[in-house]
């Protein structure tokens, strides 16, 4: 059984990001030249954008934006010259999957790619344009803000769930090893429901990781690694284009604990790169 989904740790645990950064940075110094090449997939609205930059600068989290812009174009981060290598992300709204999601599966498939990042929010996916809400297809007469938050996240977890379908048939027919994370973002939005989410993602009748399991199952464990990591990327209420709060954060989210949390994400995806390199 995998680690779960998140590090609950008591507020005093750490005191600087900086000194929890540190043993991370020392080891990527030891990567020069990475050439590693890292695909990343996800709804649209997940924070993939973001969780880019993040890695790209991992000591700079407080300077990403958090406003949501959409991305319609295929983006490309290197990490810095001294780590692990390239960031491929493609644009996860439907509308555009159809054209960016085949260049990320055939880098996959063809070996040019063996690490795989997918990026979840637990549904609290930003909402994109300047409609106000009761103009969203999925406003129903009656609604209140509540009900349409509750309602918007269930079936934005059932979009995660389609493009984690995608990659299932993807990764069944590529060649491994393969290694695979799971990022879960937005962490102070659902940290008040944090056992409900681990249950999602990670329980024992979690459909998620049902679909994890048949990748596993085709490639073996040997061949095939899965973690599951999450973390505030950015710290805020998730507001609707018009302003209003549809998903506020959580009474009792501390800083130590974004810290931690984010410090296990570079830990885990710099980890699997490294073995990646030194097979």
């Amino acid at each position: 059984m995998e680690p779960g989904f998140f590090i609950e740790v008591a507020g005093a645990a750490i005191e600087h990001r900086a000194k929890l950064l540190a043993p991370f940075r020392k080891l990527w110094n030891r990567l020069q030249h990475g050439d590693v090449q890292i695909v990343v997939y996800g709804s649209g609205g997940v924070g993939k954008s973001t969780l880019g930059r993040f890695l790209a600068s991992p000591t700079s989290i407080d300077a990403v934006s958090i406003d949501y812009k959409l991305s319609d174009l295929t983006e490309k981060y290197d990490a810095p010259s001294d780590l692990w290598g390239k960031l491929t992300i493609a644009p996860g709204q439907p509308e555009y999957r159809k054209d960016s999601f085949p260049p990320l599966h055939r880098k996959v498939t063809s070996g040019g790619a063996r690490g795989i990042v997918h990026v979840v929010s637990y549904g609290m996916h930003a909402i994109p344009g300047r409609e106000p809400l009761d103009k969203h297809t999925s406003w129903q007469p009656n609604d209140t803000h509540e009900s349409f938050a509750a309602r918007f996240a269930a079936k934005q977890r059932d979009a995660e769930l389609d493009v984690l379908r995608e990659l299932v048939s993807v990764l069944t027919t590529a060649e491994g090893p393969l290694w695979m994370v799971t990022v879960g973002t937005k962490q102070d939005l659902w940290w008040s429901q944090r056992h409900d989410v681990n249950e999602w993602y990670c329980g024992k009748q979690s459909a998620y990781r049902a679909l994890v399991d048949e990748i596993a199952k085709k490639h073996g464990t040997e061949h095939f690694k899965h973690r599951f990591v999450s973390g505030a990327l950015v710290y805020g209420n998730l507001r609707s284009p018009t302003g209003e709060v549809l998903f506020p954060t959580s009474a009792g989210y501390e800083q130590s604990i974004r810290a931690a949390n984010l410090a296990r994400i570079v830990e885990v995806i710099t980890g699997l790169a490294t073995t990646e390199r030194e097979q």
